[in-house]
């Protein structure tokens, strides 16, 4: 079954695929390339802000991860049903102030990146969207969500998955 980590960014700049491998590579130690042959897409502009869907590489024995972009000004109503599970699933949870928290910042959120692996549970793998995705958390505003878990925060959950 596919996995997905997704981060909920509040800032509107959505980055180069260069800028975000770069720091991957600089501040995690993690070498990173985008798939050229990763089939959604003919060409990817690493210098581009406009990037979509990409295969990310980061180990040449297994399978690339997939990173895409969805922005709240694309397509207002495809973004809201995008939104729909994650704040369906903040009403069941307990009120606390964490949930308060998740539930203000989806109010903000400019964008949101999701990167899906397959039934391949790699520790390389994980390791691999955790730099990645780390970068819209430190630097885009972006609040962290693990299918199956749930919402995080500094790497501490703060919002289990119901």
């Amino acid at each position: 079954m596919p996995y997905a980590v997704r981060v909920f960014c509040t800032d509107a700049t959505i980055p180069t695929l260069r800028q975000v491998l770069n720091w991957c590579a600089t501040d995690g130690g993690v070498l990173m390339a985008i798939d050229t042959e990763y089939a959604a897409s003919d060409y990817i502009d690493a210098d581009a802000h406009t990037w979509r869907d990409a295969g990310i590489l980061y180990r040449e024995d297994l399978a690339p991860f997939v990173a895409r972009v969805a922005r709240s000004d694309d397509d207002a109503i495809a973004f809201a049903a995008l939104l729909a599970p994650f704040r369906a699933a903040l009403t069941t949870a307990s009120p606390t102030a964490e949930t308060e928290r998740v539930r203000t910042h989806l109010d903000d959120i400019q964008f949101i990146v999701t990167c899906t692996i397959g039934d391949d549970d790699e520790n390389d793998t994980l390791e691999a969207i955790a730099w990645f995705t780390q970068y819209f958390v430190q630097h885009l505003g972006g609040l962290l969500h693990a299918d199956g878990e749930g919402f995080y925060a500094d790497a501490t959950l703060i919002v289990p998955a119901p």
